[in-house]
């Protein structure tokens, strides 16, 4: 790869996927929430188009907490036939996941303001972390 150049992807679309939302009524006060991230890619036979999926669960099995939030974004991305450069596995690991995570943060703080309770912005992510503790965590397994 020529560090010199563009990745030689684009991104053709980003969408809701899949999206859960339960809200306790009882509970307003500020709360520590529970944050996991999933990254799943599924590449095509001839690796030119990347179905990338962008997860988080917050709260998820977390009594009394204010809410409970699921919520899956799919980017779709593929090869610039002029321009190919960077592979689209490599591309997978962190580049695809931190496009599309404003969409997910976007999401999740709109829905978290329209429940009536203080709306959660989540904080910048170093997707590249995430992908290596994701990485260890498998090779340890």
């Amino acid at each position: 790869m020529d560090k010199q150049k563009q990745p030689g992807v684009t991104c053709e679309n980003i969408i809701l996927k899949e999206i859960f939302f339960k809200r306790n009524p009882r509970i307003f006060e500020n709360f520590d929430h529970k944050i996991d991230f999933i990254s799943t890619a599924n590449l095509t036979e001839d690796k030119k188009h990347l179905e990338q999926e962008l997860s988080i669960n917050i709260n998820k099995n977390t009594p009394d907490s204010p809410f409970e939030l699921s919520c899956s974004m799919l980017g779709f991305f593929s090869v610039i036939d002029d321009e190919p450069n960077m592979m689209l596995e490599k591309f997978s690991e962190a580049h695809a996941p931190a496009i599309i995570m404003p969409f997910l943060r976007e999401m999740v703080s709109n829905i978290t303001l329209r429940s009536g309770i203080k709306p959660l912005i989540i904080r910048p992510i170093n997707v590249n972390a995430l992908a290596k503790q994701a990485q260890n965590a498998q090779t340890e397994i």
